[in-house]
């Protein structure tokens, strides 16, 4: 989130990409409409749905090393 906030920012939509990790998830969460048991952000599904679409390059490219 620290070196790719736009890629975030457009792909889902979410206005606070500096707020802390669980937030994030919890904003992915809500922009996808991911609700659990009683109505519950499910983060666990939004967590997945980031990794799955970082690993597929759907995020495009993004590189985890620094120079």
């Amino acid at each position: 989130r620290d070196a790719y906030p736009e890629i975030l920012r457009q792909r889902y939509k979410i206005a606070d990409i500096e707020a802390e990790t669980a937030e994030l998830l919890n904003g992915i969460a809500r922009a996808r409409g991911f609700l659990g048991r009683g109505g519950r952000l499910d983060i666990d599904r939004a967590a997945d749905v980031l990794l799955r679409e970082l690993r597929s390059g759907k995020l495009g490219r993004i590189s985890f090393e620094r120079p």
